[in-house]
């Protein structure tokens, strides 16, 4: 694991990796919250309401749960990394 400004794969992973992760953020919230006073009737408000969660509520439980079992499993990734390297930072290559 490096830092990716270094290495021009990495970097354009990580900007695909916050592309993705953006659009799963913005396209819900465009279509669930913004669509919900612009088309108060018809198939937009249909799939409105289903993307709003006040309005489903078994849609925002079963979220929660995943994003319960997503962040345990960060966790425990994240444990195991740090206990598998001990703390120990990575070793630098010399510019010599």
């Amino acid at each position: 694991m490096g830092d990716p400004d270094n290495n021009l794969r990495d970097f354009r992973l990580v900007t695909v990796l916050l592309a993705v992760g953006a659009a799963f953020y913005f396209v819900p919230y465009i279509l669930g919250v913004q669509f919900n006073s612009v088309a108060p009737s018809g198939p937009l408000a249909t799939m409105s309401n289903f993307l709003v969660t006040n309005t489903n509520t078994n849609w925002a439980v079963a979220l929660a749960y995943v994003s319960i079992a997503l962040i345990a499993i960060m966790g425990a990734i994240a444990a195991i990394y740090a206990l598998r390297t001990g703390g120990r930072p990575e070793v630098t290559e010399s510019a010599s």
